[in-house]
This record gives C-alpha cells, sequence and structure tokens, in this order.
C-alpha cells in the first residue's frame, strides 16, 4: 500500500511540476514583448516620464525594411487634454530610431496608413479646432519623418483611415461644411456637410481632394450651372409648389428635408423645420401647411400661363420672379402679389424664399 501511495504521489508531483514549467515558460514574455518594455522604458526616462503614461507598443513596419518597428507616444507631462506630446521609434530590438518632443504641434492621434508609392507610413491626426481634424501623412526613412502631405480640417472628431475603394491605398476620409449661399443661415450645428475623401493619385504621387454632395455625386462630376431664364425660373417655382403639396403630412423628422432640398434651399427648409413644423404624435412631425390653416411658409402657386416679371441679378447668382395669384378663402377670392427669390447652387437653381409684396 505505501509502495502504491508513494508511486501516486510521484506522479501526482511530476504532473504538477510540468504543469508548473508550461506556466512560467508561457508566462515569459517573447523577444518582441521584451524589446518593447526595453523601448517603453527608455523613452519614458529620456523624457522624464511616468511609465504608465507611455502608449502600448504599436509594432508597425513603418521604414518598409521588411522588420516591425516599435512606436510609442506619450501625453504632456502636464497633464493637460489628450494631445500627444511625445513620440518614438525604435527598432524590433527596441534601439531608439526616433524620439522627440512634439508638443508644439499638439497632435493627438498616430495612425497608420500606406499607398502604393510610399507603402506604410505614419498619419498624425491633429487638432483641428471646433470639433474638427486635420491629418498629416509622413513618411520615415533614415531617423527621421518628413510629411508629403497635410489635410484641410475634416469635420470630425477621428477620421476614417482605410482602404475604402479596395485600390490598394488608404484613403482619408471625413466631412467638411457646405459652405455656400444657400447655407448662410445655418451654423455649424444646424449646417450642411458634405462628404471627403482624400484619394491617393499614384500617377501624380500626390492625394486628390474628392468632394462628394448632399446627392452623393463629386462636385468635380457636376454640370455647370448656367444663368436661368424666365421660362425656367417658372419651372421650378411650379416644382417647387408641387413639392411641397405632395409630400407625406406627416413622418419621422429629417424626412422633409430629403422631398424638398432638391428644389429649396437648405436656409428655407431649415425656415420650415424650426418656424412651420407641428407634432402630430408618435414621433412624428408634419409642415403646418399640410396640417393646419397657416399657410404662411407653402410657396404660392405661380402660373406660367399668366403674366410675371422676371429679374436676373447683375451676379447671374439670384433671380425674381414677381406675380399677380389669385386665391380663395372662407369663400372668399382675393388677389395677392408675391415675389419669389431664387439662388443659384451648385445642384441647380432653387427657391430660398417668397414674400407677399401686395394684397387686396
Amino acid at each position: 500500500m505505501k509502495a502504491k501511495l508513494g508511486a501516486t504521489f510521484l506522479a501526482v508531483s511530476m504532473i504538477l511540476a510540468s504543469t508548473m514549467g508550461n506556466s512560467l515558460t508561457y508566462a515569459a514574455p517573447s523577444a518582441k514583448v521584451q524589446a518593447a518594455y526595453t523601448a517603453q522604458a527608455s523613452f519614458a526616462k529620456q523624457f522624464g516620464l511616468d511609465a504608465k503614461s507611455v502608449s502600448s507598443a504599436m509594432f508597425y513596419d513603418v521604414n518598409n525594411d521588411k522588420s516591425e518597428e516599435i512606436i510609442l507616444s506619450a501625453p504632456s507631462k502636464d497633464g493637460y487634454g489628450p494631445w500627444v506630446s511625445y513620440i518614438g521609434i525604435y527598432s524590433k530590438n527596441g534601439t531608439k530610431l526616433l524620439a522627440r518632443n512634439v508638443e508644439s504641434e499638439g497632435f493627438y492621434s498616430i495612425r497608420r496608413i500606406k499607398n502604393k508609392t510610399y507603402k506604410n507610413m505614419l498619419a498624425l491626426v491633429h487638432n483641428g479646432g471646433s470639433g474638427g481634424a486635420s491629418v498629416s501623412v509622413n513618411t520615415f526613412n533614415n531617423g527621421a519623418l518628413k510629411e508629403i502631405y497635410a489635410t484641410d480640417v475634416l469635420i470630425t472628431d477621428e477620421p476614417e483611415i482605410k482602404d475604402a475603394d479596395q485600390d490598394g491605398s488608404d484613403e482619408i476620409l471625413g466631412y467638411q461644411l457646405y459652405y455656400a449661399q444657400e447655407t448662410r443661415s445655418l451654423s455649424n450645428a444646424e449646417g450642411v456637410y458634405d462628404k471627403l475623401v482624400y484619394k491617393w493619385d499614384a500617377s501624380k504621387k500626390k492625394y486628390a481632394k474628392i468632394v462628394y454632395g448632399q446627392d452623393g455625386i463629386k462636385d468635380s462630376q457636376r454640370k455647370k450651372v448656367e444663368a436661368i431664364n424666365a421660362q425656367q425660373a417658372m419651372k421650378v417655382l411650379q416644382q417647387a409648389h408641387y413639392k411641397q403639396i405632395n409630400m407625406p403630412a406627416e413622418g419621422a423628422s429629417g424626412n422633409m428635408r430629403k422631398s424638398l432640398q432638391s428644389v429649396f434651399t437648405y436656409n428655407f427648409i431649415y425656415k420650415i423645420e424650426t418656424e412651420g413644423m407641428i407634432n402630430v404624435g408618435n414621433g412624428k412631425v408634419g409642415p403646418a401647411y399640410l396640417n393646419s390653416d397657416d399657410f404662411s411658409l407653402l410657396l404660392p402657386a405661380f402660373d406660367a400661363s399668366k403674366k410675371a416679371t422676371f429679374k436676373l441679378s447683375s451676379s447671374k447668382q439670384s433671380a425674381t420672379v414677381t406675380q399677380d395669384i389669385r386665391g380663395s378663402f372662407e369663400g372668399e377670392y382675393y388677389t395677392d402679389t408675391y415675389e419669389a427669390t431664387l439662388f443659384k447652387t451648385k445642384y441647380g437653381w432653387k427657391v430660398d424664399s417668397f414674400k407677399v409684396l401686395t394684397w387686396e
């Protein structure tokens, strides 16, 4: 019995020893991880940083030598803001290749980016103010970062960097505010944003800035919008009136903009959204002119068969149409003189406003 117990104890001891040995082997850091620890310690020591503030290592072949480098960063020692104030690039063995203070540049994110010409690079995402960011694209060779391109400010906290079209080069994606006469009354918070894409052009070895409008079409592919004449202006006015009276009387907030944005300026649509909407319940809203007797924001029915006065501005960027329009209310007929103003936009001519000049 003693011999049997002894054999059992010996077997269990061997299993435990084997298990502990495997555990210790598994826990030992790899050469890659050890090199990262070395780089982090060196980085923290050089700038007098708290080791806990140093970022996790990014392993990335940034100089395209077929070997991953170790990329580190750390915020300001003063502890203000999310800005990256120190950047370090180390070899796979933990040897310093670059380590410097970049506090004056105030960027807050280091990202991977690549294209067919320069291969792997670094994108430094900078604070652009007012909720925006810009991207600086940099190569790393011979121990130096070299900027090859810098974007405008994109309206996004963190621009997307990815190969969206699967062409082998990463694009930089974000948004920009649509500044135009038709959006002149809107603040940044209320504004209209175009999609912005920076796409690598391998033949020209630079990024091309591409703007997509609200209709999904590239601005560079739009047909030129010519000056408008009286007949064309009347057609736009009739289309706009038709769109208003034939849209759903109720729906989700935001649906109206999609229904009317091809014929009305964003200024006019915003005015309806803020001054002429009714809550019809169940989370739905609708324009007052389809849910009440308030027709103050309903464009009147201009008539192409009747006399009208057309005037194109000297800049050819706006036009007015004036016409006497007959209407009725509670069985009584009246005639009002209306003037509608149209704006030239990148999408075509749109109705921006209308007013009553005289009434009976």
